[in-house]
């Protein structure tokens, strides 16, 4: 008892700013309970620029249908030709869907010139919103860092993990099969 009342500041010291970081865990743990998780599946694009192309998503504004077409850059033998580029849909419920799209009509003949890039046939009647933000507030963000907490937050660690998600609320979820290397084009969201 002796220890307690001759080191008094010491204790408080210590123990009130412990005290503080977990009540701010808390709160912060508290903010995320009643956030629902996303109700529309997010669609994207992986390696959207590489191999000497450069992709364009256009959703038509009336059938809200998705257009994909590619322009090819420089010589596609030197960039390493043209290899697949995915299509990812995904909703943390219902997992990952994966479309390998087809480029095969993309060639050095088309240098310059835009290029329509054949969807697969489940994919060409959904409907898309095009918005980096869903209709129930989650929005989708490049390179989130992977583990990230009160404490990291107050003393600036982070592993250099980096991946695309979809945010609301300080909740995030990760999009599969995203890094910060290759680029991820965000297409939209798909309609209920």
């Amino acid at each position: 008892m002796s220890f307690i009342k001759e080191n008094i500041f010491i204790i408080l010291g210590v123990s009130l700013p412990l005290l503080l970081i977990g009540l701010l865990t808390l709160f912060q743990a508290a903010s995320k309970i009643d956030t629902a998780p996303p109700e529309h599946r997010a669609a994207y694009i992986v390696n959207n620029q590489a191999y000497g192309m450069r992709l364009v998503t256009n959703i038509d504004s009336e059938t809200k249908h998705l257009k994909i077409s590619a322009t090819v850059l420089k010589n596609i033998v030197d960039s390493g030709g043209i290899r697949g580029t995915t299509l990812y849909i995904y909703k943390k419920e219902s997992g990952l869907q994966t479309y390998i799209l087809d480029t095969s009509n993309i060639s050095e003949e088309n240098k310059g010139k835009e290029v329509i890039i054949p969807l697969p046939e489940e994919i060409k009647n959904l409907k898309f919103i095009s918005n980096t933000t869903s209709p129930d507030g989650y929005k989708f963000e490049h390179s989130v860092y992977r583990s990230s907490n009160l404490m990291t937050e107050i003393f600036g660690y982070n592993r250099h993990k980096r991946k695309d998600a979809v945010i609301k609320n300080g909740i995030k979820v990760f999009l599969p099969n995203t890094s910060r290397w290759p680029q991820t084009k965000f297409v939209g969201w798909i309609e209920k």
